[in-house]
């Protein structure tokens, strides 16, 4: 039987995330993100994560291009998720936002970071959950993939996708069920010097109050700044 995240009344509360539209509900799934590396980003931002700047910031970064070269050097990042919320019939009955905290190593390759301060509104109520979402735990991970292709009129372009993987345990606050959730956040860098980074996210709980169970999967995104 598939479990949800967390009851709320009548309500089953999804922590859902992904690229495209909801998937449904499935058994034993697990959500990707980065590959390799590990390790802990610097802390989110902490404070009540607001929809209307949320918005501001999407649309800010969406208005930079892409990067055409690699960057060089280890970087600090930091930015928010939105996550989208489903009732029992899979409808979407509310978001969520967390904030994102990363490191990047473009050298190495690898990147480390975090997703703290998860909070929103589901059915109209405010919601807030404890506890923190890690590279360093479980299937937790990042990469740097650069590609190059050569370009007509422009030559040589090389992309950047940056991934990370988190995993950790949420408890709703004041309440007593608990998850284990992995967050994959995957998106390229854009601006001369990689100075944001940009794209969706996929979500999955693989237990619930420690039993085993994997939750629907929704649509969500992310941005994040060079700090």
């Amino acid at each position: 039987m598939t479990k949800s995240i967390f009851l709320r009344g009548s309500a089953t509360v999804l922590l859902c995330v992904s690229l495209s539209a909801c998937l449904g509900n499935g058994n034993n799934g697990t959500a990707g993100g980065g590959t390799a590396g590990g390790g802990t980003g610097s802390g989110g931002s902490g404070g009540t994560p607001s929809q209307s700047d949320f918005d501001a910031n999407i649309a800010r970064v969406e208005g930079i291009a892409p990067s055409s070269t690699k960057q060089s050097g280890t970087f600090d990042y930091a930015g928010q998720v939105r996550l989208s919320t489903r009732d029992a019939n899979a409808n979407v009955n509310g978001e969520l936002l967390g904030d994102v905290a990363a490191t990047v190593n473009y050298d190495a390759e690898t990147a480390t970071g975090n997703v703290t301060n998860i909070a929103g509104t589901v059915d109209g109520a405010a919601v807030a959950f404890d506890g923190t979402l890690d590279t360093s735990t479980g299937a937790g991970s990042g990469t740097v993939v650069a590609a190059t292709t050569n370009a007509p009129i422009v030559g040589s372009v090389t992309s950047t996708v940056v991934g990370l993987t988190v995993e950790g345990t949420l408890t709703e606050s004041g309440g007593t069920d608990t998850a284990q959730v992995v967050l994959g956040l995957n998106g390229p860098t854009l601006g001369t010097n990689a100075e944001a980074i940009r794209g969706g996210a996929v979500a999955a709980s693989t237990t619930f109050n420690g039993q085993q169970g994997i939750n629907g999967i929704g649509a969500g995104d992310f941005y994040l700044d060079k700090q």
